[in-house]
C-alpha cells in the first residue's frame, strides 16, 4: 500500500491532472488516494505483470487508464520480467494473510523469506513489453506530469532513465528493494541519480522518498 499524501500538492501549489502510477498492482491503492480529493486527474497506470493485470484490470475505471508493459530505460523490446508466486503479506499484524503478487525486471538475489512476508519466484522469467515514460509521453501527446509514483522492486533507477526530456513535478519513489534484486545501486546512489536529474529531497519517508525538481544541475 503507498505512503503517499495528497497533502503534498498543496504544499507545491499543484493541482493535480496527470498522475503516473509505475508498478501500479491494482487502480484500488494510489488512485483511490488521489480520487479523493483530485476526482478528476487522470491516472495513467503501467503494471508489467500479466497476472495481476488480468486479475485487477479486466474493466474500465473513470479516470484511469491501464497498460500491461514494464517501464524502464528500454523502449519498444521485451525484457525479461521475474514473476513471484503468491505472495503473502500480513498488513494487519494479527496473524492474517492477504494474497497477492509481486515482480521485477530485475533478477531477485535469492527466493526469500521475511517476518513479514513470504516470497518466492517461479523458476524462470518471462518475457514482456517495456516502454520508457519518454516515449509513452511523445506518443501520447503527454507535456506534464504532476507526480511520478514509482514502486517496482529494485528497478527505480531504470525508470527514470527512460524519462528523456519529461520531468515530472514531484517523483515518489520505493527506496528500500535494492538490495534484494540485482539492482546495481543503493538509497545513495539511488538519491544522488534524481540529483543529477534536478531533483532533491522533499520528504524522507525512510522505506519511500518524495523528490521535488527544481532545476538541471
Amino acid at each position: 500500500m503507498s505512503n503517499f499524501s495528497c497533502d503534498v500538492f498543496s504544499s507545491f501549489n499543484i493541482v493535480p491532472t496527470t498522475i503516473f502510477d509505475v508498478g501500479a498492482h491494482d487502480p484500488f491503492d494510489l488512485p483511490k488516494i488521489i480520487h479523493s480529493t483530485y476526482r478528476d486527474c487522470m491516472i495513467f497506470q503501467f503494471e508489467a505483470s500479466p497476472t495481476v493485470f488480468n486479475m485487477y484490470y479486466n474493466k474500465e475505471y473513470s479516470n484511469i487508464k491501464a497498460f500491461n508493459f514494464a517501464i524502464s530505460s528500454i523502449d519498444n523490446k521485451f525484457v525479461q520480467f521475474y514473476e513471484s508466486d503468491r505472495l503473502n503479506v500480513n498488513e494487519n499484524g494479527d496473524g492474517g494473510w492477504v494474497h497477492t503478487y509481486s515482480g521485477s525486471i530485475l533478477e531477485p538475489i535469492r527466493k526469500r523469506q521475511f517476518a513479514s512476508y513470504k516470497l518466492t519466484f517461479k523458476d524462470a522469467p518471462i518475457s514482456v513489453l517495456s516502454r520508457t515514460i519518454f516515449s509513452f509521453c511523445l506518443e501520447h501527446g503527454i507535456g506534464n506530469i504532476d507526480l511520478l509514483h514509482v514502486d517496482v522492486q529494485g528497478a527505480e533507477t531504470e525508470v527514470i532513465a527512460g524519462l528523456g526530456e519529461i520531468r515530472p513535478s514531484l517523483i515518489f519513489a520505493e527506496v528500500c528493494e535494492f538490495d534484494k534484486y540485482e539492482s546495481k545501486t543503493n538509497r545513495e546512489n539511488f538519491i544522488n541519480f534524481l540529483h543529477n536529474f534536478g531533483y532533491e529531497i522533499a520528504s524522507d519517508l525512510g522505506s519511500d522518498i518524495l523528490f521535488h525538481y527544481r532545476s538541471n544541475k
